[in-house]
């Protein structure tokens, strides 16, 4: 069997899971982020409609903010900033909120509501638009402070009756660590693609986290050009020292995000990042069977439909790809 040239096949898995590419599952031919943005703004206008002047914005989070976000396992995470003094307690503010997204004047409020779930520090809400399975969460949190209008500090509600009932994080901090690194997010798009498939234990966020540690030890003068020798080393450096490294998150210094995992895990994360590294190594086409394409997208081989195409288009979509518009983080 020909190797297999990988910068263009990971090329190629990166493209299948860009969040626009489910462009003719429903009738106005909208893709997925525009479903989810369109539900987003019903849901941020009841949500402003009910707590009015307490609430001070609401921040995009997670993968879609950081721009990691791939079609795959994809929510949409709003965190709700409410003044100091809006609530006594964070378990006030949690309880509300719960209550008014299970209550029948949101659901009527944005349509499409199957159902509310109660999480560790969120609250999931699902959507079925045409079939398709939209899922939000909404995560309450109280300003530490109110007298800095950039200070995005929060104490979030803990749910969980084994917990000192609060944590700290800080969306834009988090926000702000990933920002301007775009081949450090292609190479977490590459390595959720590979996660979802091996390893699905592993926490995205921590992902986000190794994968940005391996670039800065590497050094910016050092990273390559090949996509795939960026997927390689961070592969390694996963290898190397998920066993023993302390990662923090950017929001909340006192939260070591490595403990997500057990030994146990981080001992089996270690050494399936050592097989898959050997087995590539060996032969480059498991790389395929490591970093599977999206099915719903398969890459089309023009070599097979043209005998006349040139190699550098061998792996190109079906489908036309459009940029992801992402919106501001913020909403004030």
């Amino acid at each position: 069997m020909a190797d297999l040239n990988k910068d263009e096949y990971l090329g190629c898995v990166h493209r299948s899971y860009g969040i626009n590419l489910e462009e003719d599952l429903i009738e106005d031919n909208e893709s997925l982020a525009d479903r989810y943005r369109k539900k987003r703004d019903k849901v941020k206008a009841a949500l402003e409609k009910q707590y009015g002047s307490d609430i001070i914005c609401i921040q995009h989070s997670g993968s879609y903010a950081k721009h990691t976000a791939v079609n795959i396992k994809f929510d949409m995470d709003l965190c709700v900033n409410f003044k100091r003094k809006s609530f006594t307690t964070l378990r006030k503010m949690y309880d509300d909120v719960y209550e008014y997204l299970d209550s029948d004047e949101f659901g009527d409020e944005v349509g499409d509501l199957t159902e509310v779930r109660p999480q560790k520090v969120s609250i999931g809400l699902f959507f079925l638009v045409d079939d398709e399975v939209l899922n939000f969460d909404i995560t309450p949190g109280r300003r530490i402070s109110d007298d800095d209008p950039d200070c995005y500090d929060l104490n979030l509600c803990l749910n969980d009756e084994d917990s000192s009932g609060r944590m700290k994080t800080n969306i834009a901090k988090q926000i702000e660590h990933i920002k301007g690194r775009k081949k450090e997010r292609e190479t977490i798009k590459l390595l959720k693609a590979w996660k979802f498939a091996h390893f699905p234990k592993l926490k995205s966020f921590l992902l986000e986290l190794l994968t940005i540690e391996a670039f800065d030890e590497q050094g910016e003068g050092n990273i390559p050009n090949s996509r795939w020798e960026r997927v390689k080393f961070t592969m390694e450096f996963i290898r190397d020292n998920i066993e023993t490294i302390n990662l923090h998150d950017p929001g909340n210094l006192g939260n070591n995000v490595t403990n997500s995992l057990t030994d146990r895990q981080k001992t089996k994360l270690a050494k399936e990042m050592k097989r898959a590294l050997k087995q590539i190594d060996k032969d480059s086409n498991k790389l395929k069977f490591y970093f599977p394409v999206n099915p719903k997208f398969p890459c089309k081989d023009e070599a097979k439909e043209n005998e006349e195409a040139k190699p550098s288009n061998r792996y190109e979509q079906n489908a036309s790809v459009r940029q992801t518009n992402y919106p501001p983080t913020t909403y004030g």
